[in-house]
């Protein structure tokens, strides 16, 4: 059946779905499997396939398919999707703790071009690595967050970063991000920016949360200025 399925997409979910419940004294069905996965011509929904076979198959015969899936995943053109191609791969296996797959990751991200994406891409591999090995990679965030021209896509970008960061180093990155808000051009997008930043404060944050009032306060949307508002004073 699945071989009667014509997009490739397609026919990578509908493979990944019935491989559970191939018997596993099948020899030859497990073939079939495998060879539909690697005649899947994009190694985004090749390598995704090929990681539901092996991680059904026993343990000795599961590196070979993980190599392979990993090399469909390099194989992916966009840099965006091709990290979060080899991500999943690694977290789906042993190859999460090679040192050598998450510094391929990182580099990956790091040349992705498109600011807002490579802000997602390196808090994305950052959150594979242990606390103590994620600074230089969130401190390359923030940077390429600070950079970003829109605000619109700025903002949320800064306010992802601060929810990754412990609550005594996000006070920076808070400051930057509500420098931003007024400028975005969306009263539903300053509301919900300044909700989330609101979101990741204490009340003793004195200065914070009187930045934030201020700029709900300033918001010309009458529903939008008071439901911020109210954010704030349930929180004192």
């Amino acid at each position: 059946a699945v071989r009667t399925v014509r997009e490739v997409e397609s026919r990578s979910h509908v493979l990944q779905s019935v491989v559970e419940s191939l018997p596993l004294d099948t020899p030859d069905v497990w073939r079939d499997a495998l060879g539909i996965a690697r005649s899947l011509t994009d190694g985004q929904f090749r390598a995704p396939a090929l990681m539901a076979i092996g991680k059904l198959l026993p343990v000795a015969d599961q590196q070979p398919i993980f190599g392979e899936a990993l090399e469909a995943a390099r194989s992916v053109g966009n840099d965006f999707v091709k990290l979060h191609a080899i991500l999943d791969v690694a977290k789906h296996s042993e190859m999460h703790k090679e040192v050598a797959i998450l510094e391929e990751a990182a580099d990956l991200a790091l040349s992705i071009t498109h600011l807002p994406d490579r802000v997602t891409a390196l808090l994305d591999v950052a959150s594979q690595l242990p606390t103590m090995q994620r600074a230089a990679l969130v401190e390359a965030a923030v940077k390429s967050a600070r950079t970003i021209a829109d605000e619109a896509s700025r903002v949320p970008a800064l306010i992802a970063l601060a929810a990754e960061l412990p609550v005594s180093e996000r006070s920076q990155v808070v400051v930057h991000a509500l420098n931003a808000v007024e400028n975005v051009p969306s009263t539903r997008s300053q509301a919900e920016a300044l909700t989330a930043v609101l979101a990741l404060s204490s009340s003793d944050q004195v200065a914070t949360f009187s930045a934030i009032r201020n700029l709900a306060i300033s918001i010309d949307d009458e529903k939008r200025r008071i439901e911020v508002l109210c954010s704030i004073a349930e929180r004192l």
